[in-house]
């Protein structure tokens, strides 16, 4: 992804200065790069929103509240970009990043589900209300 163009990724250190924690912070201008690097699988953003991307802590430093100290800096920034709303995607299986997702209070709003057929990617996006019985899926 860092070959890609796509803007902004942010690198947390130590106080060492060795990279422990990488993150992108993406708003609608990357829509183009986005489509490209995903091969259409990310919805086309909104002037309103940003998307978290990519998140990845190495080992070593898992468990320390990076991605919570992370995302409020993150907040932070996208109020200042205009955003409203802030998107992830974060597969069903990835049990610890939906955990810290429902920390920093993100909820689940949409269920994707992708299915391939002779190398075409059909999406299906279900979206949930707040009163949803799948909107508890988040553990």
């Amino acid at each position: 992804m860092i070959n890609s163009g796509i803007q902004t990724p942010y690198v947390v250190v130590t106080d060492d200065d060795h990279p422990c924690h990488l993150a992108w912070l993406i708003d609608s201008r990357e829509n183009k790069k986005l489509k490209s690097f995903f091969n259409g699988a990310i919805t086309p953003l909104a002037d309103n929103e940003v998307l978290y991307e990519l998140v990845f802590t190495l080992e070593k430093y898992r468990g320390l509240n990076i991605q919570v100290w992370r995302s409020l800096k993150f907040v932070e920034k996208s109020v200042a970009m205009g955003a409203r709303w802030a998107i992830g995607y974060i597969r069903n299986t990835n049990e610890i990043s939906l955990k810290n997702a429902k920390k920093n209070a993100f909820e689940l709003y949409i269920i994707r589900t992708d299915k391939w057929r002779f190398f075409r990617l059909k999406m299906n996006l279900k979206s949930l209300s707040p009163n949803s019985p799948d909107s508890n899926d988040v553990k």
